[in-house]
């Protein structure tokens, strides 16, 4: 005999209501339901301290010594462009950097979008 598609024995039945076997039912999944709950959160304990560890030191403002490091690679980036030494690069540096420029670029135009609300064109 079947109830609901689970599988009853019949002396459930006999024993039980149909109203009693759904209240059993209900309890039966709350416990799993729990069950899956509590190892979904045990499982994703571990990843979830891997991500706060590498965000602590990934997603930290620069450090005023650090903004010193950006000015002087700044001053490399205007003096090789006065000197002509950007001419010198491989196809593989050239390559890297103007990825690295693109990238950039899309995080800007991503950050627009994101300020603006829209797509297309300021909400006025």
């Amino acid at each position: 005999m079947v109830i609901n598609d689970w599988p009853v024995p019949l002396v459930s039945v006999l024993v039980l209501g149909n109203w009693e076997w759904k209240a059993v039912q209900s309890v039966i999944i709350g416990y799993l339901y729990s069950f899956s709950i509590s190892a979904g959160v045990e499982a994703a304990t571990p990843k979830l301290n891997t991500f706060v560890h590498y965000a602590k030191v990934e997603l930290v403002p620069p450090t005023p010594g650090e903004l010193g490091g950006v000015a002087t690679g700044l001053g490399n980036i205007l003096k090789s462009v006065q000197t002509g030494a950007w001419k010198n690069l491989t196809v593989k540096q050239a390559t890297l950097n103007t990825l690295v420029a693109a990238e950039v670029l899309c995080w800007f135009f991503i950050g627009e979008c994101l300020g603006k609300g829209t797509i297309v064109a300021y909400q006025v």
